[in-house]
């Protein structure tokens, strides 16, 4: 029984020898080479952490600064200046485009007239048109009509022969232009030296012909309409009220013509109208 107590006591010794070893050890005593390496204090900075940085990321990141809000109203007011600045060159250049447009150009007309009657009358009428659309310009008229009858009896042939000039100034003004610039309401005027000349067969003597002519003036008003089929080429019509004013020989007065040498005036008013195709270049 004593010998078990006395291992139990050299046990509890043995256990309790280390402890009271690091108690008795003064406090400069040189530490135990094979004891473990006390874990470092959370509350102390690590050097090496603090030298490599921090691995970790950050929970809370630094919100961005809000950048500054553009201003609106100068940026609409530039739109809206570059919407007008476009708009007006899109006019232009549709005025440009469009058909019989508003510029300085060379305009030449060709007329004819008379297909009811079987016979035409052709015509030439060569201006420039201003900026405003007021084209002004000369005319030149002319139409030859020659007829040959055979004789009766065994007569020699007869020839007989008229022809009627024109030369003068005129002028075509457009009043009414439709939405799509395409048809024209406009009107014509035209004032011009007309002389009239015949060979008829005389009546007397042995001349085979007798010339007849008179001269005069001639001035001719009225509307006409006028189509673009092309930005530079027009089809048009006018219809023209026309004052006719003549003096010479009576025979190239009548119809047909007579070889009546008499002096004579004659003075006529008629409507009359020509069909009309129209180029600007």
């Amino acid at each position: 029984m004593k010998r078990a107590s006395l291992v139990a006591v050299l046990s509890l010794f043995s256990f309790n020898l280390p402890s009271l070893a690091r108690a008795a050890d003064p406090p400069g005593a040189q530490a135990d080479p094979f004891a473990p390496q006390p874990e470092p204090s959370r509350t102390e900075p690590d050097e090496e952490a603090l030298l490599r940085g921090s691995t970790q990321p950050n929970p809370n990141p630094p919100s961005p600064a809000p950048a500054a809000a553009p201003a609106p109203a100068p940026r609409a007011t530039a739109r809206a200046n570059n919407r007008r600045a476009a708009q007006a060159s899109d006019e232009k250049v549709a005025v440009a485009a469009a058909p019989g447009g508003d510029e300085s150009a060379l305009a030449v007309e060709l007329s004819t007239s008379g297909f009811a009657s079987g016979s035409l009358v052709g015509g030439l009428f060569v201006g420039g048109r201003t900026a405003t659309g007021l084209i002004l310009g000369g005319l030149l008229d002319y139409n030859l009509l020659s007829v040959t009858a055979s004789g009766t009896g065994g007569g020699a042939d007869v020839t007989r022969s008229g022809q009627t000039l024109r030369i003068g100034a005129g002028a075509r003004y457009s009043f009414v232009r439709s939405a799509d610039r395409l048809v024209d309401l406009y009107g014509a005027a035209d004032l011009s030296f007309e002389h009239v000349a015949a060979e008829v067969a005389p009546t007397v003597g042995s001349n085979p012909t007798e010339s007849v002519s008179a001269s005069g003036f001639s001035l001719a008003v009225g509307p006409g309409l006028r189509f673009w089929v092309h930005p530079q080429i027009a089809l048009g019509y006018a219809a023209r009220l026309r004052l006719t004013y003549l003096s010479g020989v009576a025979g190239a007065f009548t119809t047909p013509e007579t070889d009546d040498p008499t002096n004579a005036s004659a003075t006529a008013i008629a409507f009359d109208g020509a069909f009309q195709i129209l180029g600007v270049f």
